[in-house]
């Protein structure tokens, strides 16, 4: 596969997931806030001068408030549907999401038995259904003893809503074979790609600025070929354990 066409192609994806993400609705000022001792109440959040002590609202009746942060159990946007904690960190609970991810896979080479770590990176954009589920696609660029483009659907669950919570992800699908590979002693080889399944463990951090931070271990299975000369042909298969970190908008 031309490695040229590869670069257009993953540029492409990246400005349609960014002008996605632009056109994603704006966040709501109206806030439903939940106190510690069960009362609650909705309002417009206001700007406190930097002081993180403290919060303001304006509520619906156009009356303003001014409450300590410790006195807040949680607080969150109806028309985003993000679900906010006292420190003014938010996590989402539904409605459209890109991820950015890049890390390191170890394994052992085709060409030797001593472990190396090569780089890999991805780009997702999917729905996120409800505070648990969400399902996407996406497409990456792998380095290995040759390079792959990943084309792959993914899925990842959310047992429970917390500031740092874990998730569980599954990532399928077929990585293309790049030509970018050439040996002196032989003909011009020909890659080949092959299937790719990526299951992971991870946790998502809350974050006060836009999006959240990621940290996942996986296991990555990656089949290729490599045909010499048209002749005769090599079966590649990788097995490695991923570390990777992402970004979440």
């Amino acid at each position: 596969m031309n490695p040229i066409f590869c670069i257009i192609l993953l540029g492409s994806f990246y400005l349609l997931s960014g002008e996605m993400a632009a056109q994603a609705p704006a966040q709501s000022t109206i806030q439903n806030v939940h106190l510690v001792g069960g009362g609650h109440f909705r309002g417009e959040r206001l700007p406190t001068d930097g002081d993180d002590q403290r919060i303001r609202f304006r509520l619906l009746t156009g009356d303003t408030i001014e409450l300590q942060t410790s006195s807040l159990l949680s607080f969150n946007t109806s028309h985003r549907q993000r679900l906010a904690f006292r420190d003014g960190s938010s996590i989402p609970k539904q409605g459209f999401y890109l991820l950015l991810q890049s890390g390191l896979a170890i394994g052992s080479s085709e060409e030797s038995d001593f472990l190396v770590g090569t780089l890999a990176f991805s780009m997702s954009m999917g729905h996120r259904f409800n505070p648990h589920w969400q399902v996407g696609g996406g497409l990456g660029f792998d380095f290995y003893d040759r390079e792959f483009l990943p084309l792959f659907t993914e899925v990842r669950w959310h047992p429970w809503q917390s500031k740092v919570s874990p998730f569980l992800s599954l990532q399928a699908g077929y990585s293309l074979g790049l030509d970018l590979y050439r040996d002196e002693e032989w003909p011009p080889s020909e890659a080949g790609g092959g299937s790719m399944l990526h299951p992971a463990l991870g946790i998502r951090s809350a974050s006060q600025r836009v999006g959240n931070f990621l940290l996942e271990v996986g296991y990555r299975f990656q089949r290729g070929t490599r045909q010499w000369g048209g002749e005769s042909m090599d079966i590649l298969s990788y097995r490695r354990i991923a570390l990777r970190l992402g970004w979440e908008f």
